[in-house]
């Protein structure tokens, strides 16, 4: 029989036994969910390849809708279900983009099919963040091949990120690395208020993250040409972002996703390097590198006002341009060195003369092909596969159509389309906009 201060001793010796176990288990548990990999899915690229190879075999139509069927869309991730379901393409769509478009394809083939072997790199890279950031969120990252039209796609529902690696592709073996840390970091970012000077540090954070995981120089790997060139003109760059970065509603004034003219050139995506720039000078005044990382990923992209203070603590901006920083009010950018002109059409006596040309914009970021432009709109109940409105080449991606009057009322709305599916943005300097944000005639 036990005495009672032997029992004490036994129960305090197992009390502790237990809970060593539960303190080493509870460590297991923790690092087991740090070593967790971010899942990243590159095999709808295999079956893309797959499909495309035997598309090219045959010119029978229903044949080639069978073979991406079966061997693309059946054998999808859910990433690329997800992407259908949103409207992003359909077997039709993909046919037209493989038999237009099979130079491209074959160009970036390399550059796609070598995806597979960066994951773990990726996973990686991810999970040194997840191991600094208390807040990081989980998700999951499909590499998917669609039509030219959608590079990063984060959805913050699900947490999933859809690339679009026929349009974000570059030349080199690890370009997939930096680009799915760039477009997950969006993922854990707040929700911004898409204003210029948020959305700047909103991809600023990204890039500049995306380079210091990644270990390497974007600029110096050809990942980042924006970069390259800012550094080489960043005091005109700097001196055009200035006048630009307090306004509101007007877009992004091609700082981001367009192009911008500087020193009489245009140049694409300067406002991520601005961005860019912006943070790398904050994190290199940090002694504390995962609380800069940490300040970096939780900035309140809603907030005007909290921005501006980041800005100003980043050290970026010369003394003389502190206080303007300041003090500047956000606001609506006077766009008086481009007045807005009818756009689209020109009005003759007896006929309209509809004419468009494909921004440049729009042919740098987007890898589609050209085959035809059309015009659609109240006069041809927005039908644009209507024969009589179908565009004819005149030049370099300008299209022109010519019809009587009597065909295009006037104030009727229109737009121009591209293939068929491609509805053509309105320009900003455009006159004739109505309030559904459609072209219209402005004619007598």
């Amino acid at each position: 029989m036990l005495t009672g201060e032997l029992l004490m001793r036994r129960l305090s010796y197992r009390f502790q036994t237990t809970m060593r176990y539960l303190v080493l288990l509870t460590l297991l548990l923790h690092r087991s969910l740090l070593s967790a990999q971010t899942p990243v899915h590159s095999e709808d690229i295999t079956n893309f390849y797959a499909a495309f190879d035997k598309v090219l075999s045959t010119t029978d139509p229903e044949q080639q809708l069978t073979i991406i069927r079966r061997d693309y869309i059946d054998k999808g991730t859910t990433g690329l279900q997800t992407f259908i379901r949103l409207g992003g393409a359909n077997a039709e769509r993909w046919l037209f983009y493989m038999v237009h478009n099979r130079a491209y394809l074959q160009r970036i083939r390399y550059s796609l099919e070598h995806v597979a072997g960066q994951v773990p790199a990726i996973q990686q890279k991810l999970t040194r963040l997840k191991q600094i950031v208390p807040t990081y969120q989980e998700g999951t990252i499909y590499f998917i091949v669609g039509v030219g039209m959608v590079g990063g796609s984060p959805d913050a529902a699900t947490h999933s990120l859809l690339l679009g690696a026929e349009t974000l592709a570059k030349p080199g073996k690890e370009w997939a690395i930096p680009t799915a840390i760039h477009e997950f970091i969006h993922l854990q970012q707040r929700q911004g208020n898409h204003q210029l000077l948020t959305q700047t540090l909103c991809e600023g954070v990204a890039e500049f993250l995306s380079e210091h995981l990644y270990g390497k120089s974007l600029a110096a790997n050809g990942f980042a040409p924006y970069i390259q060139w800012g550094m080489q003109h960043e005091k005109a760059v700097w001196q055009a972002f200035k006048a630009d970065m307090f306004s509101v509603d007007q877009g992004y004034l091609g700082w981001l996703y367009g192009m911008k003219a500087i020193g009489g050139s245009e140049h694409s995506d300067l406002g991520y390097f601005v961005g860019y720039q912006i943070c790398k000078a904050y994190f290199e005044q940090v002694a504390d590198k995962a609380q800069a990382i940490n300040t970096l990923i939780s900035l309140d992209l809603s907030s005007n006002e909290a921005i501006r203070s980041f800005v100003l603590r980043s050290g970026y901006a010369a003394a003389q341009d502190q206080q303007m920083i300041a003090s500047q009010l956000f606001g609506k950018k006077q766009l008086t060195n481009t007045p807005k002109i009818l756009f689209g059409y020109k009005e003759h006596p007896d006929s309209i003369e509809f004419t468009y040309t494909i921004p440049a914009d729009f042919l740098f970021r987007y890898h589609i092909p050209v085959v035809r432009m059309s015009v659609a709109g109240g006069f041809n109940d927005w039908n644009p596969n209507a024969a009589s409105w179908q565009m004819k080449p005149a030049g370099k991606h300008t299209f022109v159509l010519r019809v009587p009057k009597g065909q295009a009322p006037a104030n009727s709305p229109f737009k121009f389309v591209l293939n068929g599916d491609v509805w053509m943005s309105v320009p900003g300097d455009a006159a004739n906009v109505n309030a559904d944000g459609n072209l219209y005639l402005a004619t007598k």
